[in-house]
């Protein structure tokens, strides 16, 4: 059976972070999901904050929430995950949340 398999490496996420920071002043988002791609979430996101990275996000509410256990302060966007469950870890912790509405 073909498997899909990506592969992330630590200095290639440090070198784009880089290049997207040259010449602007714009904020730059990492999003950190799925383990970082098996490279680890935390390894992943803190690789991309020290190369200039200002902001990071996350597919869900418990990554952001496992960046900010991590000690990361940084401000953080979860994608999904607020619907249906409480707000307050969230709002406690500085995370900003998309809340959309499910189809159906």
């Amino acid at each position: 059976m073909l498997r899909a398999e990506a592969v992330i490496d630590l200095n290639v996420i440090r070198h784009n972070v880089s290049i997207l920071k040259v010449g602007t002043p714009s904020d730059v988002m990492a999003v950190a999901k799925a383990d970082g791609y098996g490279h680890g979430l935390v390894s992943s996101a803190r690789t991309a904050l020290s190369s200039g990275a200002t902001w990071l996000g996350t597919a869900t509410l418990t990554e952001a929430l496992a960046l900010r256990q991590a000690g990361m302060t940084a401000p953080a966007l979860a994608r999904c995950g607020l619907l249906g469950r409480p707000r307050a870890p969230a709002c406690h912790r500085s995370l900003c949340g998309c809340i959309g509405q499910q189809p159906g």
